[in-house]
């Protein structure tokens, strides 16, 4: 027999080389009606908490839902800038648009959105600089309202790639707008929602 070191009471604690760390985690169980700004995330660092940045988000049969219908942003600060962000997004027909999730927001009008649109049939990614939205990538891809798509932002330095349901990968590498920017989030406005909010690290 081998002497225990006390090594291996550990091994679940230490992450695998190359893991991601959950920085973020959000599943939106909570009293309905809830603002997001007062409620607490499963984990985040700290005692960080929602911020709204722009518009009304809340809490409705335990998954986050816009309540306005246009330029809705809230974000959290994960505490890095570099991160992989993701969330379950259903869009609706009562709001069209572009709309999903958001990394490195820094204001209403400074952000970098990761979208999808059923009317386009579209999947894009937006730099969102000084209110002004381009598309820096995109994919043609069949949206249906109603449907849930699992969208997902990976942000390195000026590189940004992003998936739906793990596919269709798109990707812009001269992103420097908020590039030190840590706080990320979602852009869901009226009767869309959002569930299985997570930022990890990377």
């Amino acid at each position: 027999m081998h002497a225990d070191t006390g090594i291996s009471a550990l091994t679940g604690l230490i992450p695998s080389s190359g893991s991601a760390v959950t920085l973020v985690s959000d599943t939106f169980t909570d009293t309905g009606g809830t603002n997001l700004t007062a409620h607490t995330p499963d984990i985040r660092p700290g005692s960080n908490a929602w911020v709204a940045v722009a518009g009304t988000i809340d809490i409705q049969a335990n998954k986050a839902q816009g309540e306005n219908s246009a330029n809705q942003y809230y974000s959290i600060d994960a505490g890095q800038a570099d991160v992989t962000i993701s969330a379950d997004v259903t869009p609706s027909a009562t709001t069209a648009g572009s709309w999903g999730i958001s990394g490195r927001i820094s204001d209403a009008s400074n952000s970098w959105d990761v979208t999808v649109n059923a009317s386009a049939g579209s999947f894009r990614l937006y730099e969102h600089n000084a209110g002004v939205y381009t598309i820096r990538a995109s994919a043609a891809v069949t949206i249906n309202n109603g449907t849930a798509y699992t969208l997902a932002g990976q942000f390195s330095g000026q590189n940004v790639t992003a998936t739906i349901n793990g596919g269709n990968q798109i990707s812009y590498g001269s992103a420097t707008l908020n590039q030190s920017t840590t706080k990320h989030g979602l852009n869901v406005p009226t009767a869309w929602t959002a569930d299985n909010f997570k930022v990890t690290n990377p």
